[in-house]
């Protein structure tokens, strides 16, 4: 009889001590918000806030796997791309972030958005569907991973460039 209560208070103590379950999956964290920090800082165009999200050492990788950016070379071509728009951003209401903690203990942050801009020159609005995935250590992005489709804001930037060469040509 005592050795059945002695077994029984052995395993309800060994549960009792075990460790509750990790969360690994959260759509509220402080690395969600730093990406939500880059979605409002793109929107106001304000490019060293967003460049300061970053480790120095980070690698931006936009629509590919092999060739990577610096954060400021990314940040230098985000400002390069907002000058065409009267306004560009993310809309708010669109955005959703999640963070996963991996089997191996990274931090990821998955981010959907869609971004919008109105065409400085003839006011046309467009819209484009964006991911990111970022990893993080000790709360900056040190990798990050960007897809999204460009095609449609190019070919309304290349129909503005010939409507504009077809206009200086002389007869």
């Amino acid at each position: 009889m005592k050795r059945k209560l002695l077994c029984k208070l052995l395993v309800l103590n060994t549960l009792s001590c075990s460790a509750p379950a990790e969360d690994r999956y959260t759509q509220q964290s402080q690395e969600t918000d730093v990406l939500r920090e880059f979605a409002t800082h793109y929107s106001k165009g304000e490019w060293a806030s967003i460049q300061a999200l970053y480790a120095d050492s980070a690698k931006i990788y936009n629509n590919q796997r092999e060739k990577y950016q610096t954060p400021q070379e990314d940040v230098d071509e985000m400002a390069a791309f907002a000058s065409n728009f009267s306004s560009c951003g993310f809309v708010q209401e669109s955005i959703e972030t999640e963070m996963v903690q991996t089997d191996k203990g990274e931090i990821w942050v998955n981010f959907w958005a869609v971004w919008e801009g109105t065409i400085a020159s003839n006011g046309e609005k467009l819209e484009m569907p964006v991911h990111l995935t970022a990893q993080f250590v000790k709360g900056k992005i040190v990798k990050e991973h960007a897809y999204y489709n460009t095609s449609e804001i190019i070919e309304a930037m290349v129909a503005i460039s010939v409507m504009q060469t077809d206009t200086t040509k002389t007869p």
